[in-house]
């Protein structure tokens, strides 16, 4: 969401920047081109601001993911652990079943 609205002021700003390159230097009075730049600067504050916000949930979304994946290792480094050892007495039996002569 954040990132459509971004898109949108950024042509916004890029209207106003053609429109004021169009014009001739005297159709605006220097109040106008105040206001223009004041206006421009606003919107650039704004954007800035929403990218730093877009970049704080960009960490915080990274951090969650990197503290998802460590449990993910834990969870299955302890499955495994949890499953291997049980069938190794299994596995010693059968073995010592196959190696020995039961005759």
């Amino acid at each position: 969401m954040l990132h459509s609205k971004l898109i949108k002021s950024i042509a916004a700003v890029m209207l106003m920047v053609a429109i004021f390159v169009a014009c001739k230097k005297d159709a605006f009075s220097e109040k106008d081109a105040i206001a223009a730049q004041t206006t421009l600067l606003q919107m650039r504050y704004d954007q800035e601001i929403k990218l730093e916000q877009l970049k704080q949930s960009g960490a915080t979304a990274l951090a969650l993911l990197r503290a998802s994946d460590r449990l993910k290792d834990d969870f299955l480094a302890m499955l495994a652990h949890e499953l291997r050892n049980p069938l190794a007495p299994i596995s010693a039996a059968a073995d010592l079943l196959s190696t020995t002569n039961l005759d």
